[in-house]
């Protein structure tokens, strides 16, 4: 009976994306895929999922719409990496002062304003962390994961509105946003609201040598 309650205190956890973001800083891409596909299958309609999808598309280069690019310098590089290394280890503390030191030497890069404001939000400071998720989306308007994280704040201080307004911002910036989408979906029902997701099918028309045209209804999910 002793062993089988230390079998199950020792049952390993559900996988998780920061699992997968750990793997991916390792250069593990294929472990990350797994892990990824793991978390879709365990729970196919759920936040989780939808983060490991967008995840899936992004390192794996089928995203329709890119993210912006910045060219910053050695030293601001090597800071946010450290910030994100201390983020994903849950040493939020240290990353602050990394992330920090990144935006002091590329101040112009909204993804590290949303990632240390995100580093904020995980500290439970949320008036802080929407503070730099503001000043993020300010310099790249379409980022779609800084109005996702600021509909998140908003939710976390109350203001329902507002965390509305930002969730349609995220799916307007990126409509295959999977997780943009589910935010919205859970604000939406939040509020008594009714959701019913239309996802877009559009024609692929392809024509033989004879010039005949073929039509293909292509579902266009996001995934």
């Amino acid at each position: 009976m002793a062993a089988a309650l230390s079998m199950i205190g020792c049952a390993a956890r559900a996988p998780a994306p920061a699992d997968a973001f750990a793997a991916i800083a390792r250069g593990d891409f294929r472990r990350a895929n797994e892990i990824l596909r793991s978390i879709v299958a365990t729970d196919p309609e759920g936040m989780l999922a939808a983060v490991a999808r967008d995840t899936m598309a992004t390192i794996n280069g089928t995203r329709v719409l890119p993210d912006r690019t910045y060219s910053c310098p050695e030293v601001a590089v090597t800071a946010y990496t450290r910030a994100e290394e201390h983020f994903f280890a849950g040493r939020l503390q240290e990353s602050l002062v990394n992330y920090e030191a990144a935006l002091q030497s590329c101040s112009e890069n909204a993804d590290y304003w949303i990632h240390y404001g995100d580093a904020f939000f995980h500290l439970a400071d949320y008036p802080r962390a929407k503070e730099f998720f503001l000043e993020g989306v300010k310099r790249d308007p379409w980022n779609r994961a800084g109005h996702r994280f600021i509909a998140d704040t908003d939710a976390h201080m109350s203001n329902g509105l507002e965390a509305y307004h930002r969730s349609v911002l995220a799916v307007v910036s990126d409509p295959t946003y999977e997780a943009g989408w589910q935010f919205l979906r859970e604000v939406t029902t939040r509020g008594g609201g009714k959701w019913n997701r239309v996802r877009a099918v559009k024609p692929n028309i392809t024509t033989d040598t004879s010039g005949k045209p073929t039509i293909t209804l292509v579902d266009h999910r996001g995934r």
